[in-house]
This record gives C-alpha cells, sequence and structure tokens, in this order.
C-alpha cells in the first residue's frame, strides 16, 4: 500500500518594506509636527489671554482706586492741593531719576469724617524696569504739615507709621508697573517763585512741558529736578511764618498714564535673542512668553520704554509713525527718529537682558 506522506505548507511571516516604514515615518512626523504646533498655539493664546487678564485686573484695582481718590478731591477754591514730581527721587533721596516713574499727590477729604482732610500720594518704589506702585495716606493734616513734611512726597522710602503726630498708611497696589506718568493740563508754567520764601523744589525752568500729558519727550533735556506745587506757601512776616495759597496757576485736568506688566507667574520671562542697539528698529526675542501683538503695545528694557507696531513670531518691529502708537518726540514738538518713548533714551542692550511687555492704560478726569 503505497503511503503518500503530506507535506506542511511553509508559513509566510508578513512584514513592511522599507518604503512602506519611510511613508508610515513621514506620516507620523506630518501629524505630531501638526499636534506640536497646535499645542505651541494654544499654548500662546492661553498665555496671551492670561497675561491680558493679569493686566486688567491691575489696571481695575488701580485705575479704581485712584479714581476713588480723585472723586474726593479738593476744589481749589476750597483749600485744594496738588504735588506733581516729574521723574522721581532716587533710593539715596539725593539724584533724581527720569526712566518714567512720576509722583502726585493731592489733598482729599477724609474718608471718615468730611471734616478732615488727608493727603494721598501715588508713588513708585523699588529699583529697576519693574516696579511697585504704592498708595500713602497722610491723614488729617494742615497746611503746616503739608510744608514741613514736603520732602516726603516724592521720597521712595517708606515713611514712618507717624510723622508729627499723623497717621500715614501705605499700601502697595501693583508689583507690576513698567511706567507711572503724570500730566498736568491748564497750568500757566512751572517757574519756581523767585521769592525765597516760597516752598519749591526746582531749578527754575520756565519751560512747563512736561506737565503736557505726560510727553513723550527726550529724556536728555529733562533738568535735575521738576516739581509742580500748589501748595500752600510761607511768607515770613516779623519773624511769624504766614500761610499762603501757592502763586502758581491750579491745573485744569490731569492725565495718569499707567503701564502694567502683571504679576511674574502671568508673565514667563522674554529676553533679548542678539544684542541690540539704540538705532535697531528690529528687536529678536526669546524664551516661554508671549509677545503682544497689538497695534501700540509697549515693552521695556532696562531703563527704554519703546512702542513696537508689529510682531513677527518673536521679533519686535518699532513704531515708525504716530498711527502705530507712541513715538519720540523732540523738545519742540517734531518726530525724531530712533527709539525711547515717556523720556526713556534708546540705548545699547546686550544679549540675554530681560524684556518686560506691557499694557498701557490712561485716565485723564477735570480737577474741581
Amino acid at each position: 500500500m503505497q503511503e503518500y506522506i503530506r507535506h506542511k505548507t511553509p508559513t509566510h511571516h508578513m512584514g513592511f518594506t522599507l518604503a512602506e516604514i519611510l511613508v508610515a515615518i513621514t506620516i507620523f512626523m506630518i501629524v505630531s509636527s501638526a499636534m506640536v504646533g497646535i499645542l505651541s498655539t494654544s499654548v500662546d493664546l492661553y498665555r496671551r489671554g492670561e497675561q491680558a487678564r493679569s493686566a486688567n485686573d491691575e489696571a481695575m484695582i488701580t485705575v479704581g482706586r485712584i479714581e476713588a481718590d480723585l472723586s474726593r478731591m479738593i476744589a481749589h477754591k476750597d483749600g485744594g492741593r496738588i504735588f506733581a514730581r516729574a521723574g522721581r527721587l532716587a533710593d539715596n533721596g539725593t539724584d533724581e531719576e527720569f526712566e518714567g516713574f512720576d509722583t502726585i499727590g493731592f489733598l482729599v477729604q477724609s474718608e471718615e469724617e468730611l471734616t478732615k482732610r488727608d493727603f494721598i500720594v501715588w508713588i513708585t518704589t523699588g529699583n529697576g524696569p519693574k516696579r511697585s506702585l504704592e498708595r500713602r495716606v497722610f491723614e488729617d493734616i494742615d497746611d503746616q504739615f503739608l510744608n514741613d513734611e514736603f520732602a516726603l512726597f516724592s521720597d521712595p522710602a517708606t515713611p514712618p507709621e507717624t510723622v508729627n503726630g499723623k497717621t500715614v498708611s501705605s499700601t502697595i497696589i501693583t508689583t507690576g508697573c513698567l511706567h507711572f506718568g503724570v500730566g498736568l493740563m491748564g497750568t500757566a508754567n512751572l517757574n519756581a517763585p523767585t521769592n525765597s520764601n516760597y516752598i519749591y523744589d526746582g531749578p527754575g525752568t520756565s519751560d512747563p512741558y512736561w506737565t503736557k500729558a505726560d510727553p513723550v519727550v527726550d529724556a536728555d533735556w529733562y533738568p535735575d529736578s521738576q516739581i509742580y506745587t500748589s501748595l500752600p506757601t510761607v511768607t515770613t512776616v516779623n519773624g511769624v511764618n504766614q500761610w499762603q495759597p501757592s502763586i502758581l496757576q491750579h491745573p485744569s485736568a490731569i492725565r495718569l498714564t499707567l503701564i502694567l506688566a502683571g504679576t511674574n507667574s502671568d508673565r514667563p520671562p522674554l529676553r533679548l535673542r542678539t544684542d541690540v542697539g539704540p538705532g535697531e528698529t528690529r528687536i529678536p526675542l526669546i524664551g516661554p512668553g508671549a509677545v503682544e501683538y497689538q497695534t501700540g503695545s509697549i515693552l521695556r528694557i532696562g531703563d527704554e520704554l519703546i512702542g513696537y507696531h508689529t510682531a513677527s513670531g518673536k521679533t519686535i518691529e518699532v513704531n515708525s509713525s504716530s498711527n502705530h502708537g507712541p513715538l519720540r518726540w523732540t523738545l519742540t514738538g517734531g518726530t525724531e527718529e530712533g527709539r525711547g518713548i515717556y523720556r526713556s533714551t534708546p540705548t545699547n542692550h546686550n544679549r540675554g537682558a530681560l524684556v518686560y511687555m506691557g499694557e498701557q492704560f490712561s485716565i485723564i478726569r477735570a480737577l474741581p
């Protein structure tokens, strides 16, 4: 009997060819790149949204507090007084700073008793491009206190809790201030009175240019000190001080300009990708922080405030016309080529320097 031997059919293992593997890898890379791009865009949009929200929250708190103070301002005819310094005393109390941090103080009715008067001072404290904006209240004061403690109003050092028996309270409103500008409108000039008995700290310059709505002028032009005050003045008659209203014209309106950067947690750092000279109009950035694309946005590097028009990725295009936002201006009112706004001067910045993005807010109010 013949036997038939049944042979098993060999098993063939299925696999991918090299071409198929390369196609699969290519598709995977394309999809992965698209997903990473979408994720990166989503994170950037989220950060920009959070930064805008943080700046808006800061602005609402800060502007709301300033508005509340302005609403209680005492009219000049009723004895109201205003103090304003273009720039700020340095921490050593003697030198001046003109990097866009002004000081304003004014007389208000007390929140506790309408028959009492408080003097409120808004001033920046700290050092560097990003500072704290502080609100100080000198409670239940009189004209003599205003003159005797004149130097306190522009001193960045936190005052003691009591001064000559008067209570002083200090509150930090925000820690993300890149610029605090004060503009007074309607003043005749900032001349220092020729009578030496008048209390005034200034060089006597006759040009009131800084009062015109926080102008965009060259910091190099600024004098060593520029102060407006309608505080009472003193005349000595037979050895007795007699307090009189200031001869300076009381301003008719005020403009306060704020540039706020948000908190550190909401604003991841940005740095310069390369060295940037004073004539550069393109500023390349690097870092996890988001770049604002809104026309007229502001950034700060060191002592220089820069307005920019557009941003491509993380490269900033500096403003080239007034339609794009604030420009640098000369004393005569004409535009000047180059960066540096709000009294800051274009300068060299080294690679790796911190860059702060800010939102600009303004308050314009007629004064009583």
